[in-house]
């Protein structure tokens, strides 16, 4: 009979996720929740009965997701939708759980283990770039999507495109000091091919938010080079997130008082429905910059009889703002950004104080991959792009550990 270690047998329950995750995406994005959540809790039970007691999950993380989850759920109390409120923090908690149980697993894994992910997370690299590749280029009528989904053309930029990219941008980063550490050249240079595809994939995608994601992640991964002191440079990063959150407000009514360029069209339109949905959701937090307007209510955002200026008879309307700081101030007001900054704060803090100079700019750039795909894409709270988000932070870490181990063993 096999029997495997308490934290091994966790690593086998991030295979399928790691394997799985990019591929699913190309033709079922919103697999990502389900998958991320029922392993994650599969293998808290298979914790539970290997060891005969509860999982232990990070301190921090747990105290930090915690208060956050207490305010949203006091926030019910005043919110648009107390149903979707209540929901939400369901599928929140599961998602929390699994990831500062997964943390602290993986902060016990083993070189083995951590091959074991790096082999999946690549293998995941390759199967989701081949289905990309073939739907996207080779059908050039995203076949398998429509025979999974039934998918119609308006899916076509954000659905069958720019969602797959983005975790195939992930992936990359998640398998890099896999790669980096490895012995076999050819793998190198695949890795590289592999890179440049998605790079290019990226070039032609219609997500102007992931091409510029790849130009900034370029110019950090360049800073963390040549920067002499990269705990400097991580607190002045994190320092600038949370300084751009709490900017985002001010910028979006400043630029979306100007109507002239909007109505003068000289950017491309979906950057125009940005600055005007971002605007709106300026306008709406600032009549309840404290509390918020609850938990999972931007689908419900008021309308004060605003119309888009390039458009003039058409309200302006959206699921969530695009945006992480804003959905979150709109939703849980000056406490929700309280949250935020400690969130960013404790992970700052965790990037900082990694010796190794390489775990260090790596951990670097993966944040701030991470932080710069919540601005402008999707909505924070849509489960499957916030199980994605927090598998990063997993994957990161995990990351960082492979690098530590293999220095130690050298």
């Amino acid at each position: 009979m096999i029997r495997f270690r308490a934290h091994a047998l966790t690593a086998w329950f991030i295979v399928p996720v790691a394997v799985l995750g990019p591929a699913i995406t190309c033709v079922a994005p919103r697999a990502m929740a389900p998958l991320f959540m029922g392993f994650g809790l599969l293998s808290m039970i298979a914790h539970i009965v290997r060891v005969r007691r509860l999982p232990r999950l990070d301190p921090p993380l747990s105290i930090l997701f915690g208060g956050a989850l207490l305010w949203g759920a006091l926030s019910w109390f005043w919110s648009l939708s107390p149903d979707d409120t209540i929901g939400k923090l369901g599928q929140l908690t599961a998602i929390f759980a699994v990831l500062a149980f997964w943390k602290r697993e993986v902060a016990q894994f083993e070189r083995s283990d951590l091959q074991l992910i790096g082999c999946s997370v690549f293998a995941g690299l390759i199967g989701g770039l081949t289905l990309y590749a073939f739907d996207w280029a080779g059908s050039g009528h995203f076949a398998i999507y429509d025979l999974v989904r039934g998918g119609f053309s308006e899916d076509l930029p954000d659905v069958r495109q720019n969602k797959p990219i983005v975790l195939l941008a992930l992936w990359a980063s998640f398998a890099f000091p896999y790669i980096w550490l490895s012995d076999h050249r050819n793998l190198k240079t695949l890795y590289a091919v592999i890179a440049a595809a998605i790079a290019v994939a990226t070039f032609y995608s219609p997500s102007d938010s992931a091409l510029l994601t790849i130009g900034v992640m370029a110019l950090v991964t360049g800073l963390t080079v040549f920067f002499k002191n990269p705990r400097i440079l991580t607190v002045i990063i994190t320092a600038g997130m949370i300084v751009l959150a709490f900017a985002m407000l001010p910028a979006a009514r400043i630029v979306g008082s100007q109507t002239e360029w909007l109505q003068n069209r000289v950017l491309p339109r979906s950057i125009e429905a940005r600055v005007e949905i971002w605007d709106q959701a300026a306008r709406r937090i600032m009549e309840k910059p404290v509390a918020g307007w609850g938990l999972d209510s931007s689908p419900y955002l008021p309308n004060r009889d605003e119309h888009m200026a390039s458009t003039p008879w058409l309200t302006i309307s959206h699921l969530h703002p695009h945006n992480a700081p804003l959905q979150i101030w709109f939703e849980l007001g000056l406490v929700g950004m309280a949250f935020l900054s400690a969130l960013l704060i404790v992970t700052g803090r965790g990037v900082a104080r990694i010796s190794d100079r390489f775990a260090h700019c790596y951990a670097l750039v993966a944040f701030t991959q991470t932080y710069l795909y919540t601005l402008s894409i999707w909505g924070i709270w849509q489960t499957w792009f916030t199980a994605t988000l927090l598998f990063a932070g997993v994957m990161t870490y995990a990351g960082v550990r492979h690098i530590t181990l293999n220095k130690t063993a050298a």
